[in-house]
């Protein structure tokens, strides 16, 4: 279409949509992915673990399960960013035998990847998901769940990974560690006193014979699923 405008319309044009905080597309400039500070880095396990493993000088009581964790802070990132990327929130998380930590929820979801030690588990929803080296654990956001090691004689750690920061940056934070009644979630030391297996687990004479056939991977399931 032939243009009729004078300049000084035009210019008062687009004077007027800066105004309104507005940008035409068609004067955009081409979207491209930003570059942010972050960096790559690796937490070695090596370097990490003697660290986590020496906050027990440091923590007891109720201040080491409100968390006995070491946050993995991406060395590009400036205060107060939490984060390993710019998206994801990662940490070292340890639990000693006896411990549990309380049950909590909130809007971000979450993955834990099981590192050394064994015994533990989760609770989700009420559900008792045990935790060993290798296992990978999803939780939804708004699953009511807490972490809980009934005894042993090691401690327990895990690898927790968490879209904390990509949920503040939508404004969707929330949490609770207040269960409401009628929920089908227990308390995690309530479930820790608990007496039997995890409900999925095949009946003794069945994880017996599984463990004679099928070796470390046998074992592996009789150790988790208490004989």
């Amino acid at each position: 279409m032939t243009s009729t405008l004078a300049p000084a319309d035009v210019a008062g044009y687009y004077q007027r949509l800066a105004e309104l905080s507005t940008l035409p597309f068609w004067q955009a400039p081409e979207i491209t992915e930003p570059a942010g500070p972050e960096r790559g880095h690796v937490w070695h396990w090596q370097d990490v673990y003697p660290e986590l493993a020496r906050s027990g000088e440091f923590l007891d009581g109720e201040a080491a399960l409100q968390r006995r964790a070491l946050i993995l802070r991406n060395p590009g990132l400036p205060a107060p960013a939490l984060g390993a990327t710019p998206t994801i929130a990662a940490a070292y998380q340890m639990l000693f035998p006896g411990e549990s930590a309380p049950v909590h929820a909130h809007s971000m979801s979450a993955m834990r990847f099981g590192l050394a030690g064994s015994g533990a588990r989760m609770v989700i929803d009420g559900d008792r998901v045990p935790m060993e080296p290798g296992d990978l654990i999803l939780t939804p956001g708004w699953s009511w769940h807490g972490h809980v090691h009934p005894g042993g004689d090691e401690p327990v750690v895990w690898m927790d990974g968490l879209d904390v920061p990509f949920v503040l940056g939508l404004r969707a934070g929330g949490g609770s560690q207040d269960v409401p009644d009628g929920q089908r979630v227990a308390r995690v030391r309530v479930i820790a006193e608990e007496a039997g297996p995890p409900p999925w687990c095949p009946p003794a004479r069945a994880r017996a014979s599984t463990a004679r056939s099928a070796g470390t991977r046998g074992a592996r399931l009789t150790r988790r699923c208490g004989g």
